[in-house]
Formats: C-alpha cells, sequence, structure tokens
C-alpha cells in the first residue's frame, strides 16, 4: 500500500514494520475457525485465519498488528464489534488493534490542505467547499476533482500524499480528519514511542480496494 510505504517511516522512524496487502475489503466468516475458499482473497475473508497464524509466532512483548479498513458505507460501531468478536473467538491471536478510514483513505488526504498543495502543487482547494472531515461524500471522487488526475492514478496518490502528510505537528492542527489522528495516535502507542525500552515491529494488514 503506497500511503503506508511512505508514512510509516515518518511516523515511526527506527521501528521495524510489515504491510500485507489485500485485494479489496472481502466479508468476515460467519465462523471464525472455518477453512476460508482460496478464491477469497479480501482483507476480512482472511483476517481470522491470519490472526490465528499470527497469535502462534509472534512475540505478544515486542510485536503488534494494525488491521486498517476503508468503512465505506458499513457502519462503524458496527463493524469495529463484529471485527472485536471475531478477535475474542479466536483460540491464538497476537496484540491487535482495528483501525477505520472514515470513509476511505483519501478522507485522510483531504484533511490536510498543505499536504495537498506540496504533493500536487496545481491542486484547486477551493473545491473542497464546505466539505466535513471524515464525512461519507465520495472522498475518492472529491479528491480527484481537486488535484485534477485520472483515478487510475490511485497509487500515485497514495505514494505522493504518504510522503506530504504531515506527522510531525500537533495532529490536529495539521490534519482535521479525526480518524487519521486516531489511526496516528495508535500506531506511535503500539510501537512504543513513549516508553525508552525495547524497539517494537508493527505489522500492518491493510486492504487495498479493486
Amino acid at each position: 500500500m503506497s500511503l503506508l510505504e511512505n508514512l510509516l517511516p515518518r511516523l515511526i522512524p527506527g521501528h521495524a514494520w510489515e504491510i500485507y496487502p489485500h485485494q479489496g475489503r472481502g466479508k468476515l466468516p460467519g465462523d471464525p475457525d472455518a477453512k476460508v475458499d482460496s478464491s477469497r482473497r479480501g482483507l476480512l475473508d482472511n483476517l481470522p485465519m491470519k490472526l490465528r497464524a499470527w497469535g502462534e509466532v509472534l512475540d505478544s512483548s515486542t510485536d503488534r498488528v494494525v488491521v486498517l479498513l476503508d468503512v465505506d458505507r458499513d457502519d462503524c460501531s458496527g463493524l469495529l464489534n463484529r471485527l472485536k468478536r471475531m478477535q475474542q473467538a479466536l483460540a491464538s491471536c497476537p496484540v491487535t488493534i482495528f483501525r477505520l478510514a472514515i470513509e476511505e483513505s483519501e478522507s485522510w488526504y483531504l484533511g490536510d490542505r498543505v499536504a495537498i498543495r506540496e504533493a500536487f502543487p496545481k491542486a484547486n482547494l477551493r473545491k473542497l467547499g464546505d466539505w466535513v472531515p471524515d464525512s461519507r461524500v465520495g472522498s475518492w471522487e472529491l479528491f480527484m476533482q481537486v488535484i485534477g488526475a485520472p483515478s487510475d492514478d490511485k497509487v500515485n496518490w497514495g505514494e505522493s500524499m504518504g510522503k506530504t502528510l504531515r506527522v510531525n505537528e500537533p495532529l490536529e492542527k495539521a490534519n482535521v480528519s479525526p480518524s487519521f489522528v486516531k489511526f496516528c495516535r495508535r500506531v506511535r502507542e503500539l510501537a512504543g514511542e513513549h516508553a525508552p525500552a525495547a524497539k517494537r515491529s508493527t505489522r500492518s494488514a491493510a486492504a487495498s480496494g479493486p
């Protein structure tokens, strides 16, 4: 995921991390212990299986898993509750948190006008109009209009914005997207940023859209 590949080295410098992209969101299995059809490769399709496997091999004193998911049109509380129930039902599971990009990762881009201008100097920020942070307005379509770039260039969007989204300033002042601020804070906490003890490693399971 181009966004995380360029954001994480700046967000948690000096820490080890791995990214596991997936083919879309998929759907949580009704039975977290059920065998998954190999043709289903979405993040949620395979999440119970992967968390079980990681729970058996990761070091619980240092390793952490962050599951990042676009909320799209889901109910946020309902989705988080389903994820937590799945997690509790697993026989083995690493230390895991779930973070939602509301509505999509493009909402995070829209939250930092300075970063947009740096990544896309010709962007027309007036097209943001009265956009409300983390509102469900078709974020990627709005971002496309703001920067004047084709929708088939989303990989470049993530790469460019991952390099410019501000993370070394007071987060609420740098980015008005509440879900972006929460993501950054939790990742830093899990990475032990405020603890001088052993360096931690963070694994990110991310869903990449179709």
